[in-house]
């Protein structure tokens, strides 16, 4: 099965059919393999050097198949981001940025559109919520290409084999990463002016006419159990995905494949080292710099990231590399020395102040100094 999103593209892209309405070379090749008569074959048994003719094509890009575990990405058994799920193309990193930027854009204008005259405000707040999990979700396939393997399932001898495991290359995965602490973890893309974010409420009127039941009389439910917040809780939607990209990038299984991919490979991949300096510079920037003033969305990150660097620097879970642990202690040792000069420069504002204090106490507690 595919699972395609809606093919939206922005100018000046060409827009070719927003839905998929025909079927696949895959499709025509399975219906092919399991029902084509093939001639001069009487028995099962003379089928079947037609038939594991036909199953050595595996290695064309067409006819690759790809089952549910495959995409088993929360527990860390996906490994080939080929095998996903709401991605386009054959460069799904190139489709995800331009994808991101224009959702950006439809996030902002639809606040400017929505709602017509005479309609409630809700319509804008579905407009912008969907937009954004979108938006969301391609960047976290991103995570995918970290510590990633192609898999092949083609057997020696067939056609355009390659080997069963090939490390996805060093580029990618850097290239991946950035994608991720670029339009994720920045703040820079996930800023609103207060005139999109003032336009996002519930509405309190769903009308009548309601068939069954849904509360006293024909009220809505929401009625009687209404949201606990009146405004969109944007923080707490992108503070969600950032720590599900963290946990996606920390799963045990990825980590030891980061940390073992190099033995596989037969050009640079990425190892451990690499890929904690590139989270530390990105998501530590600010506290490097001794900025004086941090955005809470990045204070967020700085701490659900510190609580995974704690985590796995003390774990005890024999899945998580070796390699891992140590580094994460690294990191939570550098940072310590990076808050101490942020905090002895001064100047900052209270909040940054107050963040810069309890990312000190909670990397001294850990590091026991």
């Amino acid at each position: 099965m595919e699972y395609a999103p809606l093919n939206l593209w922005p100018r000046p892209y060409h827009q070719g059919s927003y839905y998929q309405t025909v079927l696949g070379p895959y499709d025509y090749y399975a219906m092919r393999y399991a029902y084509a008569n093939i001639p001069g074959a009487t028995t099962p048994a003379a089928e079947l050097p037609t038939l594991r003719r036909w199953a050595s094509h595996w290695s064309d890009p067409r006819y690759r198949y790809a089952s549910d575990e495959d995409v088993s990405w929360r527990n860390g058994h996906a490994a080939d981001p080929r095998s996903e799920q709401g991605d386009l193309t054959s460069t799904p990193l190139a489709w995800s940025m331009v994808q991101m930027k224009m959702l950006r854009w439809l996030m902002i204008d639809d606040t400017r559109r929505l709602p017509h005259v005479g309609g409630a405000y809700q319509r804008a707040t579905q407009a912008f919520a969907g937009a954004l999990a979108r938006y969301l979700n391609d960047a976290l396939i991103a995570t995918h290409y970290v510590g990633g393997q192609y898999i092949s399932r083609a057997h020696r001898g067939d056609p355009g084999a390659a080997p069963p495991i090939v490390p996805v290359p060093l580029a990618r995965q850097a290239r991946a990463l950035g994608i991720v602490t670029r339009y994720l973890f920045s703040d820079r893309d996930l800023t609103f002016a207060p005139q999109v974010l003032d336009k996002l409420g519930y509405s309190e009127w769903a009308g009548y006419g309601y068939v069954g039941w849904e509360g006293y009389g024909n009220l809505p439910i929401w009625a009687y159990n209404p949201p606990q917040r009146h405004d969109y809780p944007v923080v707490e939607v992108i503070a969600h995905a950032q720590r599900a990209a963290i946990d996606q990038l920390f799963e045990p299984t990825v980590l030891e494949r980061i940390d073992e991919n190099h033995l596989l490979a037969t050009s640079p991949t990425l190892t451990m080292p690499t890929f904690y300096n590139m989270l530390q510079r990105a998501i530590f920037r600010e506290v490097t710099a001794r900025s004086h003033h941090i955005a809470l969305l990045r204070r967020n990150l700085q701490i659900a990231y510190t609580r995974t660097l704690i985590r796995i620097a003390a774990t005890n879970d024999v899945a998580v590399p070796a390699d891992a642990r140590a580094l994460a202690g690294l990191a939570l040792m550098r940072l310590h020395h990076a808050l101490a000069l942020a905090l002895r420069a001064g100047g900052s504002d209270d909040a940054t102040l107050a963040h810069y204090e309890l990312l000190n106490r909670m990397v001294a507690t850990a590091l026991k100094v």
